[in-house]
């Protein structure tokens, strides 16, 4: 086939993989190519600046000005601009009092370095001490001369990276939020449904549920990354006033509740395990009706998940009903042990977790309801 069919099937390889991984590689494409742009246009209009011979600190600029957000993008250039400024003002008075030497170079690390640390400059903390050298060695005694060039060719740079960002097709986040907050409620879904087959059958073992234990957490960590990057998405973005009239926007609650719920189903996991087995790990005797009955809450509720994340936002959220009843005819078990002396403390924590999971459930379902009447009224 030779090297044309080689490249041909290298070429379809990159386009192969999941969903989600070829979305990845068409944003991050696209912002290659506008940081490219950007770039570029930057320094032929720095070039037009009077005295500008060499303005790299347009292009410079406009590169840390891109960002896959609109909102970051204006956020992390102000910070750049900061750092920039800051290591200027501390670069100046060292070139011109002590000169671009050794002493001259050490002290403005020295401050560079203990001013870097001011957390209000984020991740471009760093420049200070960049900026600082740059204007020390290449400026001298004339720091000054060289940082007022310097700042205009920034000024373009981020300009023109900020308007490129902003105004050529700015990304907008909210299905992949809608997406990994469905697969969050099937990872809680899966790791409630273990749980039930557990408490069934304490001889199945942990095996399994640590793995859907692991990843249910990690689900839960990447869908609160989604979604605060999908609301990053909407400020100073283009399109998020279309987006508004088309696309739901996810409420902040809809993940709120789902991370309650994993946190509420770890704890019935760690109390389970706590309560079916004893130090020398064989299984410990624990009241067997309750057990059925238990599993059978785990059991309703699991499907819930899956169908809150589903609907979100536009639902009317899942119906609690058949669930409710599950979890009242375990309840009525537990209060008839109690009156015979014969129920452990373990059985009402088991109970309050599971109620805990129903209460988040129905004020979700609420605040649906309350949202669809405000809309209505609108």
């Amino acid at each position: 086939m030779g090297r044309r069919g080689d490249l041909f099937f290298r070429r379809l390889h990159l386009l192969r993989g999941s969903p989600e991984e070829r979305r990845y590689r068409r944003e991050r494409v696209r912002l290659v190519i506008k940081t490219v742009v950007a770039a570029v246009i930057a320094w032929l209009a720095a070039m037009h600046l009077p005295g500008a011979a060499n303005p790299y600190f347009a292009p410079l600029g406009a590169v840390m000005s891109i960002y896959p957000t609109a909102a970051r993008s204006v956020n992390e250039a102000a910070l750049y601009v900061g750092g920039f400024l800051v290591g200027a003002a501390i670069a100046i008075p060292v070139g011109m009092l002590v000169g671009a030497n050794t002493l001259g170079i050490a002290v403005t690390l020295l401050l560079a370095l203990a001013v870097s640390s001011w957390r209000r400059l984020g991740d471009q903390s760093a420049q200070v001490s960049f900026t600082a050298l740059f204007v020390l060695l290449f400026g001298g005694d004339q720091a000054w001369q060289y940082t007022v060039p310097r700042l205009a060719d920034l000024g373009v740079g981020i300009a023109v990276g900020l308007i490129v960002n902003v105004a050529v097709y700015p990304p907008l986040y909210l299905r992949s939020a809608d997406r990994v907050l469905a697969a969050l409620g099937v990872d809680t879904a899966a790791a409630l449904t273990e749980l039930a087959q557990v408490v069934s059958d304490p001889e199945r073992g942990w095996t399994t549920w640590s793995h859907r234990d692991d990843q249910m957490t990690r689900s839960a960590r990447g869908a609160r990354s989604a979604f605060d990057q999908a609301y990053e998405s909407l400020h100073w973005n283009s399109r998020a006033l279309l987006a508004r009239r088309r696309t739901p926007l996810p409420y902040s609650s809809d993940i709120a509740v789902i991370e309650q719920v994993v946190a509420l189903t770890r704890g019935i996991g760690q109390t389970l395990r706590e309560a079916l087995y004893n130090e020398e790990g064989s299984t410990s005797s624990v009241n067997r009706e309750f057990r059925g009955l238990y599993a059978g809450v785990l059991r309703r509720i699991a499907p819930l998940l899956p169908e809150l994340a589903a609907d979100a936002p536009h639902g009317r959220g899942p119906d609690t009903g058949a669930a409710w009843d599950a979890q009242h005819e375990m309840e009525a078990g537990v209060a008839r042990r109690r009156e015979a002396s014969d129920v452990a403390d373990t059985e009402h924590r088991l109970a309050w977790l599971t109620r805990r999971i129903l209460r988040e459930l129905d004020h979700q379902r609420q605040e649906y309801e309350s949202g669809e009447k405000s809309r209505r009224r609108r």
